[in-house]
């Protein structure tokens, strides 16, 4: 589900200049509600000005998360939101119960239109390189954060009549607790959108979960492959880790020239391709590996890399966030190959699940991998009767819209160009092939 995003500062200060009068005034405010057990729950801070303190309040609430998430690990969101063009305008929400305890953190920013109405709406903070939400809450408490954070978002300094979240787990507790504080508080939540993808979720011996998983006929052909690639000289694999003591830096540099080498620098969309993604890409590496929660594993030709993949760590859970091959040996499947040689991460690291971050449908990952995850993107109105009119009627004329675009006549559609258009940058968190 799209949003376009706007100022945070939009509709707080009445003379235009909310960043000086209104929204600096009330991000360091606590939001007041009628209910006691709301009171002074939720407060706003701008990202910018978090101190070391509240930043390890919030790494110390991973510890206990209700859900492994590591796109909302506080040095994962940390780098999205300091190098990412998405994090200009977002502001972060600290939810407490009523003892002051710090149980959810939700990075949000605003948008001007619900699908294609124009309404104000509350956005859960996302950018096109984080797979999930970025909200953090702990264990046992996600029904507690939602109904705080819904009634602040309604009367606090980010008031809009919507809110829309994208990237929650459908069997996760950060859904299955907003589902129940929307049933608590008789507000209508709607599922815009929903994806299965793979992820890896097995107890068996690679190799059984490799023989069982993929079709005879493809194993005989990466066989093929393999031994035909060894023929060019010699195949290793290995692995950074942080218990190795490696630095990331040389890992970084050759991930980053690999991307860029294949079809995403010929669109632009490889992470080196523009400032603020390739330096969101540094600092989210270095972080990971500074903190434990990185594997990053090559297939190597003669010492070269010709695939590398990359697996986030969050809890028991491992996230596979980026990969990229040399296209020079696409008729090898280096991607492929190197997905058959990583399979023992999950035992090696004692992993519940990996997810596998693609596409629903992706070819090369849905093949290998076969269990799935399910995930949602949800809308539902904020607290308040006029809140509740404005989402039935934004829904309404999505619908009509979605009606008319269905049966719109030929006559007015846009002519077909008479060459083929040039191919464009890949949507945001797409995959192709063996890439992500």
């Amino acid at each position: 589900m799209k949003h376009e995003a706007i100022s945070m500062t939009g509709g707080i200060a009445a003379d235009g200049q909310g960043a000086r009068h209104g929204l600096s005034a009330k991000l360091s405010s606590r939001t007041k509600e009628g209910s006691p057990d709301h009171a002074q729950a939720v407060e706003w801070l701008s990202h910018t000005s978090l101190s070391a303190a509240q930043w390890s309040e919030w790494q110390a609430l991973a510890g206990r998360a209700a859900e492994a998430n590591v796109f909302a690990e506080p040095w994962m969101v940390r780098a999205g939101l300091t190098h990412c063009n998405e994090g200009a305008d977002a502001t972060v929400a600290f939810v407490r119960d009523a003892g002051g305890t710090l149980i959810g953190v939700a990075p949000m920013q605003m948008g001007k239109a619900f699908g294609r109405v124009p309404v104000r709406v509350a956005l859960g903070w996302t950018h096109p390189n984080s797979f999930l939400s970025s909200m953090l809450v702990a264990q046992d408490q996600a029904t507690a954060f939602w109904s705080r954070l819904l009634s602040s978002l309604a009367n606090g300094p980010c008031a809009a009549p919507l809110l829309c979240c994208d990237g929650l787990p459908e069997d996760g507790p950060l859904y299955q607790g907003l589902a129940e504080a929307c049933h608590r508080m008789d507000l209508p939540l709607s599922v815009e959108a929903s994806i299965k993808r793979a992820m890896l979720a097995t107890r068996m011996d690679p190799e059984a979960y490799w023989d069982e998983s993929v079709r005879a006929k493809k194993r005989k052909e990466l066989r093929r492959q393999w031994a035909r690639l060894n023929e060019l000289g010699q195949v290793t694999t290995d692995q950074l880790t942080a218990a190795d003591g490696q630095p990331v830096e040389h890992w970084i540099d050759e991930f980053l020239t690999l991307e860029a080498g294949g079809w995403k620098g010929a669109n632009e969309s490889a992470l080196l391709s523009h400032a603020d993604t390739a330096a969101f890409f540094r600092a989210t590496m270095a972080a990971a590996h500074a903190a434990g929660q990185l594997e990053m594993t090559a297939l190597r030709l003669d010492g070269r890399a010709i695939a590398v993949l990359i697996t986030l760590l969050s809890g028991q859970a491992g996230f596979s966030f980026k990969t990229a091959f040399d296209e020079d040996y696409a008729r090898f499947s280096p991607g492929v190959l190197l997905q058959r040689e990583s399979l023992s991460i999950l035992n090696q690291r004692q992993l519940d699940w990996i997810d596998s971050c693609a596409a629903q449908d992706h070819p090369m990952i849905d093949s290998l991998w076969r269990e799935r995850r399910s995930i949602v993107s949800v809308a539902l109105p904020l607290p308040g009767h006029g809140n509740r009119l404005t989402f039935t009627l934004a829904q309404g004329a999505k619908r009509l819209w979605h009606i008319a675009k269905r049966f719109n006549p030929p006559a007015l559609k846009k002519p077909t160009p008479r060459s083929d258009p040039q191919p464009g940058p890949a949507p945001a968190g797409s995959v192709k092939d063996e890439d992500k």
